[in-house]
């Protein structure tokens, strides 16, 4: 659970997010701050579905693509399942690390990740930037279900 800021250069949008992952499959959920209004992105490696844009759920094969039709948002949905666990997709994707030996940086998929802090061994700031693109997550919690 956090807050989700994206941003295309121009306009921008953030909310409070509650990410699940259970093997490939995820549930993201946002919640806008002032309007109230909330969508679910759901989905696996062959199909995602969008919910709360439309009165009907909206479906397809790529959850990136799927955002930036629906919503205009460049989101990794993908690699952000990795990143948020404060590695790379790729194994041997060169990383930066601190003097506690954390990864706090790397390029992957024409991204920089960059991670700010830390909590429990795990990030707590994450900002990814693929200009003008940009996507910087702030982690209030993280919770392991058996």
């Amino acid at each position: 659970e956090g807050r989700l800021a994206v941003s295309d250069g121009r306009d921008s949008g953030s909310g409070s997010v509650t990410w699940e992952q259970d093997g490939v499959y995820y549930s993201i959920q946002l919640r806008a701050p002032v309007s109230g209004q909330s969508w679910r992105l759901s989905g696996d490696d062959a199909l995602c579905t969008l919910e709360g844009l439309r009165p009907y759920p909206l479906t397809a094969d790529s959850p990136e693509q799927l955002l930036i039709r629906e919503l205009g948002w460049h989101l990794p949905v993908a690699p952000l399942r990795e990143w948020l666990q404060g590695r790379p997709m790729a194994a041997d994707t060169p990383v930066e690390r601190d003097v506690e030996g954390r990864v706090i940086g790397f390029d992957e998929a024409g991204w920089r990740i960059d991670y700010r802090d830390f909590r429990d061994g795990r990030p707590a700031r994450i900002q990814a930037r693929k200009p003008p693109y940009q996507v910087r997550l702030a982690i209030k919690s993280w919770v392991a279900l058996p």
